[in-house]
């Protein structure tokens, strides 16, 4: 399946591209966003619990991973777009450390 990539506003009208995924734990999403940051485009890989349009997770103990790209300066949405293709082809291995993160075999 593939998955579909929509760069959009965020409430602080910033570009960002954001999509979920499924793990062993079945409380649990992987988030993956990519937005502008302070050095350049960022990916950012967050636990997440969704309940309707809520998501919770808990600072500091969930996990979360932040892949920095100083090479893609400019939130333009190809850059965006680049970004969040280049976390999507690490997330097998992201997926690998939640399992570890959270003690899943």
């Amino acid at each position: 399946m593939e998955t579909i990539l929509r760069v959009s506003r965020n409430m602080r009208n910033e570009l960002q591209c954001t999509n979920y995924f499924e793990t062993k734990k079945p409380e649990y999403k992987i988030r993956v966003s990519t937005w502008k940051g302070s050095r350049g485009v960022v990916s950012h890989f967050q636990a997440v619990q969704l309940k309707g349009n809520v998501e919770s997770f808990m600072m500091f103990q969930d996990f979360s991973k932040t892949i920095d790209y100083p090479e893609l300066k400019r939130a333009t949405e190809k850059n965006i777009l680049e970004g969040q293709k280049i976390a999507l082809s690490k997330l097998d291995e992201v997926l690998q450390e939640f399992n570890q993160h959270y003690n899943i075999n």
